[in-house]
């Protein structure tokens, strides 16, 4: 009960049937351990932005669930954690986030699936689409799933692709911290 709002928020998600259900077993409780130990051994004068994306991403359960706000949140801490302010017309956020998650998803423990929610579309064309509808939510347009953005199918899937996206740049930023501060650089 120290935060009414996000115990609301898990509650309600429960309630719509959006909370996956998976069962715990010791792998997935030694990672948990890995991840903690990972988290409170990172040297936060050396790596302040991956504590404060990691941050970020606690502050996002504060936002309802079915939040617009929330996708653009995961966005942020997509951007925050590998890009740097464009340079050029040719040095774009979409360029940078789908050039630096196609290099760092072959260093990920697990292989990021486009497959698992896209069907035979490439990583390229699913992040442009995938900006595309960014771009709709934060413009107040309606995203259009039956012909633009047919690729991402619907919101439930964008979201959560973008979700597990966020898990795992976060998770692997503790494991490589220095990678991800000379990325922000290039």
């Amino acid at each position: 009960m120290k935060n009414p709002t996000y115990t609301f928020n898990y509650f309600n998600e429960m309630n719509n049937g959006s909370s996956l259900t998976q069962s715990i077993d010791d792998t997935i409780l030694q990672d948990i351990g890995t991840i903690y130990l990972d988290y409170k051994q990172l040297d936060e004068t050396k790596y302040p932005d991956i504590k404060l994306a990691v941050n970020m991403l606690n502050e996002l359960k504060n936002i309802p669930h079915n939040s617009k706000f929330k996708i653009l949140g995961l966005f942020t801490i997509i951007e925050f954690l590998i890009t740097h302010k464009p340079i050029d017309t040719g040095d774009s956020i979409t360029r940078q986030v789908t050039n630096k998650i196609n290099l760092l998803s072959k260093r990920f423990s697990n292989k990021l699936d486009y497959s698992q929610f896209f069907t035979n579309t490439s990583e390229s064309a699913i992040w442009k689409k995938l900006y595309a509808y960014r771009s709709n939510i934060a413009h107040g347009s309606k995203p259009d799933f039956a012909k633009e953005l047919l690729v991402l199918k619907d919101d439930s899937t964008a979201q959560n692709f973008i979700k597990l996206v966020v898990k795992m740049l976060l998770r692997h930023s503790l494991i490589e911290p220095q990678l991800y501060t000379d990325l922000k650089e290039c």
